[in-house]
């Protein structure tokens, strides 16, 4: 049965042995998130949606309708984690690219008509002090996904399809886009968000689907994750799946008590406290250059007791000390885990903005940072989830959006 609301609806869908039985749906108006770790199926379910690749088994439904890939095609835009902005193009070749033609030849170009459907597109994104005749090397990263963005609605589409579209985008331009997309549900328009950031999807999305080995485990509506402690139990717990890079797990040393946490893909975990807290010894413990009376830390069922496995499991680790070119070069490496202890501390806001942007690199791709430090602040403007310790404990654990400023530093000096 078909609810008259419903743009997409896929049936009992399989793909090369990718994906299985995937029943979903997709409706007027709403956002769906498809969440699981990598390699889960969830890019797959993505290109079957917009089009991009044809199932083995089963059926899609638009509007009702039987329909294929082709039809899909024509019905809907997509966009990834790539930035597909040519700098030495202005704003309107960026936004028409590929669709140039049809304001003319290409030396009979309708500039004017060019012009005034670009100055709409711009607007349309919040983007109106943009000109259309500018080139796009001026431009941060945030404005450029919305220039993406601009493209991908000049295609009227009736759904929009975002493959990790969001990922490294500042909370201050993942804000403007998400306004952009809200306006775009209102008039009818669905939208699917593929994504790693349970947090993104948790709170964006009217509906969310958990992926694992291919398959749906779970489709929730989002009223069920309505406060952060939910959603926080939901990452803690392991209910909803993600890429885990390491786990530490009961670590005890002369200075540690019973530390454990997990580190997730894609996310900057920050650990706070002051000099004498063990923070320090914590990063140096994580890297195997301090041996553990008690516990285990695995990195890919491995368990590193030394600093060579963990190097073997491509990890990586700097301290202020080190300096800043040696940082630099650190962060450059083919690693999956960095540990960086206070790297921040002491430098100018140009070398600052330097490590930042390759931390940002760094969890794009889908590997994740443990940055050590005991400035509140710091770890605030940086971190994604947040663990405090006090005396060798850990004595709080908060998502970075739910943390006050106050409480952990009441933690901190407890």
């Amino acid at each position: 049965m078909f609810e008259e609301k419903e743009i997409i609806r896929l049936f009992e869908i399989e793909a090369d042995g990718c994906i299985k039985n995937i029943n979903l749906s997709v409706c007027k108006g709403e956002s769906l998130g498809i969440v699981g770790k990598t390699a889960s199926g969830k890019s797959c379910v993505a290109d079957i949606i917009s089009g991009v690749r044809e199932q083995t088994a089963g059926e899609i439904f638009f509007c009702g309708e039987r329909t294929d890939k082709d039809r899909l095609r024509s019905l809907a835009a997509r966009a990834d984690k790539t930035d597909r902005i040519i700098s030495e193009l202005s704003a309107a070749e960026n936004i028409f690219l590929g669709d140039i033609a049809r304001f003319g030849k290409v030396l009979t170009v309708d500039e004017e008509k060019l012009t005034c459907e670009c100055r709409a597109a711009l607007h349309r994104v919040g983007l109106s002090y943009i000109r259309p005749d500018e080139k796009a090397t001026g431009l941060n990263y945030g404005e450029c996904r919305l220039l993406e963005l601009a493209r991908l609605l000049c295609k009227q589409p009736k759904i929009i399809v975002l493959d990790e579209f969001l990922s490294s985008v500042s909370r201050t331009w993942r804000q403007r886009i998400l306004r952009v997309l809200d306006r775009y549900k209102q008039h009818g328009g669905a939208v699917v968000y593929v994504t790693r950031d349970i947090d993104l999807a948790m709170n964006t999305c009217d509906s969310i689907a958990f992926m694992e080995n291919g398959k749906i485990t779970r489709v929730a509506r989002a009223l069920e994750f309505a406060d952060k402690e939910t959603q926080f139990d939901w990452v803690r717990h392991g209910e909803v799946s993600c890429d885990i890079l390491l786990r530490a797990t009961n670590l005890c040393d002369e200075r540690l008590n019973n530390i454990g946490f997990k580190l997730f893909g894609g996310e900057v975990l920050g650990v706070l406290g002051t000099m004498t807290s063990g923070i320090h010894r914590l990063g140096r413990v994580l890297f195997g250059d301090i041996p553990l009376e008690r516990g285990r830390i695995t990195v890919g069922g491995h368990g590193i007791k030394s600093v060579k496995g963990a190097i073997c499991r491509k990890m990586a680790y700097a301290h202020e000390s080190f300096g800043y070119e040696r940082i630099l070069e650190i962060l450059e490496l083919d690693r999956d885990i960095f540990i960086l202890d206070s790297v921040l501390s002491g430098i100018g806001d140009d070398k600052r903005l330097s490590i930042k942007h390759k931390i940002d690199g760094i969890c794009r791709r889908g590997g994740a940072v443990i940055y050590i430090s005991e400035d509140a602040d710091e770890i605030l403007s940086l971190c994604d989830r947040i663990l405090v310790l006090t005396c060798g404990e850990i004595t709080g654990e908060f998502l970075q959006e739910s943390c006050e400023k106050r409480k952990i530093i009441e933690l901190m000096i407890k």
